[in-house]
């Protein structure tokens, strides 16, 4: 018999919609892409007339606000979506931020000093993060700043 026939037969409507849930992913009626899919992560960024001046994952966004509000005086602000992350998928996605907008010591606008993933050390898992990244940016319909 069927895993979710014999759940069902049983009665147990949670363990019922835990089998569909399961089963959907499996089959891939579900978007692999979704943003919100297994953590507790969040990507956050500064924005400051129009520009993003950096961007960071945390686990807990009002501690890390304090931090940098006290360390470099920027305020940051969850990126919509980009909540309940995985780290690998918040490091993915902060990775292609960064990618995007550059390192400022490189000739980029951000204020970060360093990359979340090195594009050296393993560069098809760099490359990886980018495509994951993008993935993940455009299932929230990310909107780009200059």
């Amino acid at each position: 018999m069927h895993l979710h026939n014999r759940l069902a037969a049983g009665g147990a409507v949670a363990t019922k919609q835990i089998v569909n849930t399961l089963e959907e992913v499996a089959s891939g009626a579900r978007a692999a892409n979704k943003a919100t899919i297994g953590g507790k992560t969040c990507v956050y960024s500064c924005v400051v007339d129009g520009s993003t001046r950096y961007v960071g994952i945390t686990d807990d966004v009002l501690r890390r606000g304090r931090e940098h509000f006290n360390a470099k005086g920027i305020e940051i602000e969850e990126i919509a979506g980009l909540d309940n992350l995985s780290r690998a998928d918040a490091r993915a996605v902060e990775q292609t931020l960064i990618h995007y907008y550059g390192l400022g010591k490189d000739g980029g606008m951000l204020l970060n000093r360093i990359n979340s993933i090195s594009p050296t050390a393993n560069p098809t898992a760099y490359e990886q993060s980018l495509i994951r990244g993008k993935q993940l940016l455009d299932s929230v319909d990310y909107q780009w700043t200059n």
